[in-house]
C-alpha cells in the first residue's frame, strides 16, 4: 500500500465513522408553540409639556398662505381639541439638490433649464 494512502486512511476512517454516528442521532424535540403572538405591538408612554407642530398651508392655486394667526388654527388630539400655548411664524432651513440633464438631447433646451434652474432658486428662499 502507498505510504500516501497509510497516512491518509485513519482519518477517511474517523471522518466517516463522526458521520455515520451524526446521521444516527434522531433530532431534538420541536420546541412547544410559543403562546404569545410573533408581532407585538410596541408603545411607549411619555409625558411632555409641549410638542412642536410645523405646518405650511397653501390657497387653491398652491401658493402658500403666511399672514395667518393662531385663531386660524385648531389642534387636537384623539379628538379632543388642544391649547394652542405658543404660535409662531418662521421659516424652517431645507437642503435641496439641482440635477439638470446635459446630454445631447437638452443642448436646444439649456438654455431655458439654466433660467428656470436660476430662478427657482431666487425664489425658494432669499
Amino acid at each position: 500500500m502507498p505510504a500516501l494512502i497509510r497516512r491518509s486512511l485513519p482519518l477517511a476512517v474517523v471522518l466517516l465513522t463522526g458521520i455515520r454516528a451524526a446521521a444516527q442521532q434522531t433530532p431534538p424535540a420541536s420546541p412547544p408553540p410559543a403562546t404569545e403572538p410573533a408581532h407585538k405591538e410596541y408603545t411607549i408612554g411619555v409625558d411632555v409639556n409641549m410638542v412642536v407642530l410645523h405646518a405650511t398651508v397653501l390657497d387653491k392655486n398652491q401658493r402658500m398662505v403666511d399672514d395667518l394667526k393662531q385663531i386660524n388654527f385648531k389642534v387636537y388630539e384623539d379628538g379632543i381639541p388642544q391649547n394652542i400655548s405658543v404660535f409662531s411664524h418662521a421659516d424652517i432651513p431645507v437642503t435641496m439638490g439641482i440635477v439638470i440633464d446635459d446630454s445631447g438631447s437638452m443642448k436646444t433646451k439649456r438654455q431655458a433649464v439654466n433660467a428656470a434652474a436660476l430662478s427657482f432658486v431666487k425664489t425658494s428662499n432669499p
